[in-house]
């Protein structure tokens, strides 16, 4: 049965010191919205299994609270979605003087370069592959064991733990978005080669340094038009062998690296083409080649894109039509107006005017002629690199959630299984795991296990404290703290593992606290650590969702006969049976019709003791020696969620051999798809034994036509009280 809930939100938050950003593409614009556009492609939004693997929710449903922010000014706290969340953490990377690790030049295989200032390459600072960097907090690497901390904290109080994994969890998904920024940054030309420039801090004109981007403030400009390059980038992982490691996304043996692919395809600012002898070629790097040039007159350009016009001071010097100047825009790349001789070369050739150029490290020369990059060749460049910067920031969270684990049940019996006259909860569950990380070995590392649930502060050991039905769709709420607002977990010792793609393994995971039997959304999670494939520092994470804590009862209801009365079965104490045997309805029994009772040859109506050994899905779980009539037994399982098969094997009092039944799993779990709680029911059973699903034994002439509801209550001493159950150790699943 279901009953509406309010949906859950994870609110997480938490501050940072923040200080103006500068350098990269527009912070408060592009990346932020380039990073949303890039995680709402990624596995986080398109692949509902990932979700449930971390043990969440799904994506769009997720929100957080973070410091606000206006463009570049920061305030207060504000909400955002978890794309929105990333798109801060993409805003983050640029605070302060991170942007100096923002460059990577894959053909010198350096960082930015300039004025004997070396900073670290973009995939050194953001992996921290080579071991840590003091300054870094938000890197690849600390993103991995944000992770963990989000899945296996368990230190102070359940409401302390359950804040500090969720910030944990904010945390590694900022990081995400830092990761982000350095695939967009490798998209800006300049930042693939070495092409400094500084885009704050003018200072009135007094800052030498002083060299903004005009690609990116075009760019910031254009963000109306971002929104549909970005949506047409596509992950370029998975799809692709090229990306075995995380830094294969910056550079790679078969040269499909960000870095690579922008430095090979795209000219920059600062590192254009250049002519020499009249003729054009080649900068400071190999490729691109220039192609075959177009020339446009000015009129011709501003009809490129459509809505632009010719402002009023370039028709005064080219005329109107502007037909007066020409335009030599030349291709490269996959872009067919990569690059621009300026708009008055004609005049520089007319006038015999050269220009002194002196690119760093090479020596000063003399030119008639300027490459130059205008709106036109960031209107040819923008579809290119802003969907290809998507396609990198989405596929490098796919490789980052790559290591994928199916939590398998046992092939036979139940996950766990205890006696619910003890009151204990569960210390052990038996299941399989499986390598699902297709064609990548788990190596060299260990493996824990997770159970996550929220607790029921209605629950009560007779099972009153559980949802009733009431016969209405609706059933009834046993109280208010029916599920804890917090999440608690329990955490296995960790144990090393390797386990080759495609293959599983049996496990008997040990807790050293139990999974208590109130547990509500109970979710069995595991994570491995260590080497994927290649990759020497990943992870890989699965989870399976199991039922709760399912009650079954079974009572020896022999205490009881039903003999036909009314038109329909009815129960009597079978004292009264024998006491009144003479009369109707009692006389059925009376076969011989002596009206005294007698066995035999009168029907046999006494109850007495039953022995059972019980099964669940083929496995033996425990065994009642003697359960008394009017008494009952209760044992609690986990099994899997679409329920299993109980076999009972009675022996007395009349009952010989084994009986199988088809159980359902009990359920208390949030629905996110359909908003709801969903909930099983309980009953009482003889006004004595609440139970989620039970048996009852019992005894009947000529046939049985009453309902186990109906049955009175047993008059047996301490009726209301467990019988033992000797549970069986459970084998390896």
């Amino acid at each position: 049965m279901t009953t509406p809930v309010s949906r859950r939100i994870a609110a997480f938050s938490f501050a940072l010191a923040l200080a103006p950003a500068a350098h990269a593409y527009n912070d408060t614009i592009t990346h932020p919205h380039l990073t949303g556009v890039a995680a709402e492609k990624s596995a986080i939004y398109t692949d509902p299994l990932l979700m449930k693997r971390l043990g969440l929710p799904p994506a769009d449903q997720l929100a957080f609270t973070y410091r606000g922010r206006v463009g570049s000014f920061l305030f207060g706290q504000l909400g955002y979605t978890l794309s929105g969340l990333m798109g801060e953490g993409a805003f983050d990377e640029d605070v302060g003087d991170r942007a100096k690790r923002h460059f990577y030049d894959p053909i010198n295989d350096r960082g930015l370069y300039v004025l004997g200032f070396e900073g670290y390459p973009s995939y050194r600072w953001m992996l921290e592959d080579q071991g840590p960097i003091p300054e870094q907090a938000f890197s690849l690497f600390d993103a991995r064991d944000q992770l963990e901390r989000a899945l296996t904290y368990n230190t102070g109080s359940p409401k302390d733990s359950d804040s500090a994994r969720g910030t944990a969890l904010a945390t590694m998904i900022l990081s995400l978005g830092h990761a982000m920024h350095h695939m967009q940054d490798m998209h800006q030309p300049q930042h693939v080669r070495n092409d400094d420039h500084l885009d704050q801090w003018a200072l009135l004109g007094l800052n030498p340094y002083y060299k903004p981007s005009r690609y990116e403030a075009y760019t910031a400009m254009m963000d109306d038009a971002i929104g549909g390059y970005a949506a047409a980038g596509s992950p370029v992982y998975p799809g692709s062998s090229d990306y075995k490691v995380a830094r294969d996304f910056w550079f790679n043996g078969n040269g499909s690296g960000s870095a690579q692919y922008v430095n090979r395809n795209y000219v920059s600012q600062g590192k254009n083409f250049q002519v020499r002898n009249g003729v054009a070629g080649v900068g400071a790097y190999g490729l691109p080649m220039p192609g075959v040039p177009t020339d446009f007159t000015v009129e011709q350009i501003f009809t490129v894109v459509p809505g632009t016009q010719v402002p009023p001071q370039i028709k005064t010097l080219c005329g109107d039509p502007a037909i007066d100047c020409t335009m030599t825009m030349y291709p490269a790349g996959p872009a067919a107006r990569a690059s621009t001789l300026s708009i008055f070369d004609q005049d520089l050739r007319e006038k015999g005017v050269t220009v002194i150029v002196n690119d760093f490290g090479t020596p000063t020369y003399l030119v008639d002629r300027l490459f130059a990059l205008n709106r036109f060749n960031f209107d040819s460049v923008h579809p290119s690199l802003l969907s290809s910067a998507v396609g990198y920031s989405a596929g490098l969270v796919n490789h980052f959630f790559r290591g994928k684990i199916d939590v398998l049940p046992p092939d036979s019996g139940a996950f766990a299984v205890v006696d619910h006259s003890t009151g204990a909860g569960f210390k052990k569950i038996r299941a399989q795991i499986q390598n699902a990380t297709p064609g990548e070995d788990f190596t060299n590392g260990t493996l824990v296990a997770i159970a996550r649930f929220h607790r029921n502060g209605c629950y009560k050991a007779d099972l009153s404290g559980e949802w009733k039905d009431n016969g209405t769709p609706i059933p009834e709420k046993p109280c208010d703290d029916y599920r804890s607002a917090e999440e608690h977990i329990r955490v296995t010792a960790s144990q090393p593992l390797s386990l080759t793609a495609g293959t599983k393994k049996a496990f008997t995971f040990e807790f050293a606290d139990e999974i208590p039997l109130d547990a509500t959304d109970l979710i069995l999670q595991v994570f491995f650590k260590g080497q994927v494939g290649a990759e020497v520092n990943s992870f890989a994470v699965g989870a399976l969702d199991i039922s709760e804590p399912t009650f079954i009862t079974v009572m020896n209801g022999t205490d009881v006969f039903e003999i036909p009365s009314g038109g329909q079965g009815t129960f009597f104490y079978y004292g009264d049976i024998v006491a009144n045997v003479a009369q109707a309805p009692y006389s059925i029994v009376d076969t011989n019709g002596d009206q005294n009772y007698s066995r035999p040859p009168d029907v046999d109506v006494f109850g007495g003791n039953i022995h059972y050994l019980v099964s669940v899905d083929g496995v033996s779980v425990g065994e009642v020696p003697a359960l008394p009539e009017g008494r009952f037994f209760r044992i609690a399982l986990l099994v899997k969620t679409t329920g299993f098969q109980l076999t009972l094997n009675a022996n007395g009092n009349g009952f010989f051999g084994p009986t199988t039944y088809s159980m359902p799993a009990k359920t208390a779990q949030v629905d996110y798809a359909a908003n709801s709680y969903v909930v099983s029911t309980v009953r009482k059973l003889r006004k004595q034994a609440y139970h989620n699903d039970s048996v009852t034994f019992w005894h009947f002439y000529p046939t049985s036509s009453a309902a186990v509801k109906d049955m009175i209550e047993s008059k047996a001493t301490e009726a209301t009280e467990l019988i033992e159950v000797t549970i069986a150790d459970q084998p390896n699943p």
